[in-house]
Formats: structure tokens, sequence, C-alpha cells
């Protein structure tokens, strides 16, 4: 998954919040939760199986989310 993901992509954390990328370091994934803002969350890349998110898939999970 590593070099799948880039800083300013939208990535799913292990809580299965959508993420903006905001640093990758190793085996480690920074991002901001684009449900509430919050920072930072971190994962990693290979324990944690993060996924790549487009932009509809994390707008689907955030209107789940809220409801």
């Amino acid at each position: 998954a590593q070099g799948q993901l880039k800083v300013g992509e939208i990535y799913e954390d292990c809580f299965y919040n959508p993420c903006l990328c905001v640093e990758i370091d190793d085996d480690d994934i920074y991002g901001i939760s684009l449900i509430d803002g919050s920072y930072p969350h971190s994962c990693s890349i290979i324990h944690c199986a993060v996924q790549k998110m487009t932009v509809q898939e994390a707008i689907e999970r955030r209107t789940s989310l809220i409801k």
C-alpha cells in the first residue's frame, strides 16, 4: 500500500475513518480525519492495512457515519 499512497490522497485508517494523508514516514502514515477534522490519525501502512479511497468513497463513508 505504501507505494500506492501519497501525501494529498485519501485513505481509510484502521478505525474506518476517511483521512487526508499529510505525511508518510517509512511504514507510518499520518492524516486528518475527513469526518471530524481531528489530527493526527496515524497508522502503520503494513500492520493496519490502510486502504486508498476515492473522493466518492470518502463522501459515502462520511454520510453513513454522521447519520
